[in-house]
């Protein structure tokens, strides 16, 4: 297995790098669940917290990095020993690189146990990873994108291909129009929930993008040419509202009331 960090700034740094060679020590624990407890798990078991299983709930667990240090020099010891609790102060993410996964996390406690009369030699480093989270996600998001003409409906089908419901984003573009995009419409056939967007400014002074994100519970007009945006919230109608992708093949029916394209971006999820 190769692992490395997604740190806050964007920027990847990898821990099989010379010096250090870590594996990791998965603790993974199932607790019981009381039934006052059920119902809030079972609305949220796509978000942060806890995900039911059976009559439990699958807890985050505590992930373990065991580094085996073998070192030339002080220098070098000290260089990459320095760059590497530095990284680890700044994780978002333990991305497992062979599987292309990734889960949020939160430093604990590393410990460095040197070899005796080997300091700055040979060791052990031993890091404590709290999953902010009960799984992993895809790295890389899966990108769906389908193009409509105005006031026809089509479905597209989108595959969750994890063990567990995920948010999703999604962009509708459309030319800028001479008068408002009078709707915008996404439905899940099988399920009935709908997002529906009627909004006063979308396609108008440059605001033709609509960005919809269901895990923050965002929705907006962006003029990406001036870079501002627009709050669309208030635009949703009454019965509307956010909606999470369903294990499996979820069948979406698209309709908007000028030509568009929507692009739906999200990650399948796992337990393991």
């Amino acid at each position: 297995m190769t692992y490395s960090l997604l740190l806050s700034d964007g920027s990847s740094f990898s821990l099989n790098g010379e010096g250090v060679q870590f594996v990791l020590k998965n603790s993974m624990t199932l607790t019981e669940m009381s039934l006052q407890k059920s119902s809030n798990i079972i609305e949220r078991s796509y978000g942060d917290g806890s995900v039911k299983i059976g009559s439990s709930r699958l807890a985050a667990s505590v992930l373990t990095l065991i580094g085996t240090m073998v070192f030339q020099d002080d220098a070098d010891a000290r260089i990459t020993l320095n760059n590497l609790l530095s990284a680890l102060n700044e994780a978002e993410y333990l991305v497992d690189e062979t599987s292309g996964l990734r889960t949020p996390v939160d430093l604990s406690s590393p410990v460095i146990t040197w070899e005796e009369g080997s300091y700055l030699r040979n060791g052990e480093l031993s890091v404590e990873l709290t999953q902010l989270v009960p799984y992993w996600e895809s790295s890389e998001p899966i990108v769906v994108a389908q193009s409509v003409e105005a006031g026809v409906p089509i479905d597209v089908d989108v595959a969750n291909t994890g063990y567990a419901d995920v948010p999703f984003s999604v962009s509708v573009t459309v030319a800028e129009q001479s008068t408002a995009v009078e709707y915008v419409e996404i439905q899940n056939i099988a399920e009935g929930h709908d997002i529906t967007i009627e909004s006063e400014s979308f396609g108008l002074e440059e605001y033709t993008q609509l960005i919809v994100d269901t895990g923050e519970g965002t929705a907006y007009l962006l003029n990406e040419e001036a870079g501002t945006f627009i709050d669309a919230q208030g635009a949703f109608p009454s019965g509307s509202g956010y909606f999470n992708l369903l294990r499996g093949v979820n069948t979406l029916a698209l309709r908007c009331a000028v030509d568009a394209t929507f692009s739906f971006s999200y990650r399948p999820r796992y337990f393991v």
